[in-house]
């Protein structure tokens, strides 16, 4: 039998609404506007994937820009909708198994294939930079993405003169919140195997 996960989803919305990732997957405040971050939260009456920010809700019967959405405990409500929480998985960002726990601070909403896709990582700074570089190049062929970060690691392997097909990753550094290990997942354990990439 599964663990039962009591934080809900507004409590995460809550937490992250008011932050943003740069590029180098640090955390900031989203005060200030900057090409070089990415806000977590797109829009606070417009649930969306964290990650990939497609809006599976727009053709559903929710109507967003009702009035009832303009006080804040009501925004708070409709990130609990029961079609929100159907499409919006809380998925961890660092996993049990890497020592995560179950607050909001450690908890995102995405889409069912940004979950599948995202890694299972014990350096939270390489899911955020997974979640920027997914923002940045948006949704592809069937709401997978074209894993060019994938590129850019043989690439740095290449430069690095290491060969990325020899490589093995720390079996110690291969989380999991399930049997399947997503290539993001194998990718940043091997990111964080080798010395300077």
């Amino acid at each position: 039998m599964g663990r039962t996960l009591n934080t809900s989803h507004s409590e995460i919305f809550d937490y992250w609404k008011d932050k943003a990732i740069t590029k180098d997957g640090d955390v900031v405040l989203d005060a200030d506007k900057d090409e070089e971050k990415i806000s977590v939260v797109r829009d606070w009456t417009m649930p969306r994937c964290f990650a990939c920010c497609d809006c599976m809700f727009a053709d559903k019967n929710i109507d967003f820009n009702s009035e009832k959405f303009t006080d804040k405990q009501n925004i708070f409500s409709m990130w609990n909708y029961p079609e929100i929480k159907k499409n919006l998985n809380r998925c961890h960002i660092k996993p049990h198994s890497a020592g995560g726990n179950d607050e909001p601070r450690n908890l995102f909403l995405l889409c069912e294939n940004c979950h599948i896709e995202s890694p299972d990582t014990g350096n939270p700074k390489n899911f955020f930079k997974w979640v920027y570089k997914r923002r940045k190049r948006g949704l592809t062929i069937n709401g997978f993405v074209i894993p060019e970060f994938i590129e850019e690691f043989m690439q740095d392997c290449k430069e690095k003169g290491k060969d990325p097909f020899t490589l093995k990753p720390k079996e110690a550094d291969i989380y999991s919140h399930g049997s399947y290990h997503s290539q993001s997942t194998l990718v940043m354990a091997l990111a964080d195997t080798c010395d300077d990439l």
